[in-house]
This record gives C-alpha cells, structure tokens and sequence, in this order.
C-alpha cells in the first residue's frame, strides 16, 4: 500500500511539474501577445479588417480598438478556461464529470492523480490554443498593415496543424484514463 501512496505521490508530482511548464509557456504566449499590440497597435490604421471570408479577404472592418479588445478578451478566457478552470473541476459532483471509467479515476486512491491529470490535458490544450490566437492575429495585424489586407495561405497549414494537434490530444486524453485489464480487476475487488 505505501508503495502505491509513493507512486501516486511521484506521479503527482510529475504532473504537477508539467502543469507549471504550461503555465510558464502561456505567460511567454502572453508576452508575446504583448509585444504584438506594442508593435502593430501604432502602425494599423484607424479602422482594420477584423474578419476575413475562407479566401482570406476581409469581408467585416472594425476600430483598431475594437480587433485590440476582442484579442485580449479572447486571450483572457482562454487563459481563464485553460489554466484556471482544471483546478476546480473535481470540485463539482461527480454526476457532472463527464469521463471514461469514472468510477475507477474517480475513486478516492485516485483522485489526485485524475486531477493532475486533467489539469495537465487542459493546460496543453491552453498552450495551443492561445499559441494558434497569437499566430492568427499575426497573420491579422501583419494583413492591415497592407493596403489591400488579405490573409496568407499559411493560415490553411495553421489550422490543419492545430486539429492534428487537437486530434492526437483527444486520442491521448481517452488513452490516459483508458482502464487496463491488470487496474480493472483490481477495481473489482
């Protein structure tokens, strides 16, 4: 048993390392977010393209306050979402927590485990997310400074590679809390 409590100890602790690795590459996300608006804020104009068609034409103009607002309040709630939100999800009943053998991650012995865990897959999932928001408003901001703004193509390999990265996340998230034969007789027990 007190082998067990040290693995479970050790793994927390891991996990809990590389949640802090998250958090650190989310504020390097933010600083770089922050560079950005020092950068392009001066130099756009005062109303930019704020919304492209597939083609990567702008189709909807807005303030240049108004593109700055929407990136921070997207930043923010990603941020939100992704690094503060896992902290408190085994915090409501588990009738609400929607999850793969429940009953076995959930189970006492293992919470902790489960929470580190869930914690580490949302902050992996915040780091690419606000890293595919700081990339499209580069694209963004670097458009507007054009006469004639449009997107780059790049854009089409961007998103492709965030849903490959979104795909092979999902995959890992079933994989981790997947229950192997050896750990589900032991939940019988």
């Amino acid at each position: 048993m007190s082998n067990s409590v040290g693995s479970e100890e050790t793994s927390v602790a891991k996990l809990g390392g590389s949640i802090r690795a998250c958090r650190l590459l989310i504020g390097l996300l933010w600083i770089a977010a922050a560079a950005q608006v020092a950068r392009y804020y001066p130099r756009l104009p005062e109303v930019v393209a704020s919304h492209f068609d597939a083609a990567g034409r702008p189709n909807d103009w807005a303030p240049k306050v108004a593109l700055l607002a929407i990136y921070l309040a997207v930043l923010v709630l990603m941020t939100v979402i992704f690094a503060v939100v896992p902290g408190h999800i085994l915090k409501v009943p588990d009738s609400m927590i929607n999850l793969p053998n429940k009953a076995y991650w959930l189970a006492p012995e293992r919470r902790a485990v489960t929470e580190g865990k869930l914690a580490l897959f949302m902050a992996e999932c915040g780091v690419a997310t606000i890293a595919l928001l700081v990339c499209v408003f580069q694209m963004v901001f670097t458009a507007n400074l054009s006469r004639a703004p449009s997107l780059p193509k790049g854009i089409v390999v961007l998103l492709v590679a965030f849903l490959a990265y979104m795909t092979v996340w999902t995959v890992r998230l079933f994989l981790a809390f997947k229950v192997r034969s050896g750990e589900a007789s032991r939940r019988t027990r």
